[in-house]
């Protein structure tokens, strides 16, 4: 079974932008797919498979309480979530923790496990046992001159490519 997880960001990513971004970061786009907006494969064996904003299951006063949750964590009331099902393999958890690395350079988050544990970038990565080997990474939500939203520019990192 696949783990999932959700970044919630108290930005409204328009698709388009998110589109672009996950485009750079080296996803592939299938044509084949309906359910995912795209994949990320490394070379070691790492997969990830990425939704822009999920629906919802929640309904009533469980979505509520949720709500109530994630915007005590995020600071603020969640605008988008973008849904990544993470393969099996301990190099699909590295690369996971690299894509939630760069998305935060760009978003604030915070992730929403599949266990309903909400977790700052710091907390998530130290929770996958990664440190990030990027300059510059952010610490996670409040560290966004101008609250993020920006157009990603030159992101990489060194094992992510499209198969």
């Amino acid at each position: 079974m696949l783990k999932t997880i959700v970044l919630v960001t108290n930005t409204l990513i328009v698709r388009s932008e998110f589109m672009e971004f996950i485009q750079k970061v080296g996803a592939d786009f299938s044509n084949e797919d309906i359910v995912y907006d795209g994949q990320l494969y490394d070379r070691t064996g790492g997969y990830l498979w990425i939704k822009y904003n999920p629906e919802e299951e929640l309904s009533g006063s469980e979505l509520e309480s949720r709500v109530k949750s994630i915007t005590e964590k995020l600071g603020s009331s969640p605008q988008t979530q973008i849904l990544i099902d993470i393969g099996k393999n301990r190099s699909s958890e590295i690369l996971a923790a690299e894509f939630v690395t760069l998305f935060s350079r760009i978003w604030s988050c915070i992730i929403d496990d599949d266990n309903s544990i909400l977790y700052s970038v710091p907390e998530f990565l130290e929770e996958v046992g990664w440190t990030p080997r990027l300059q510059g990474i952010a610490n996670g939500v409040g560290d966004h001159p101008g609250g993020g939203g920006s157009k990603p520019v030159s992101i990489t990192t060194s094992n992510l490519y499209p198969r």
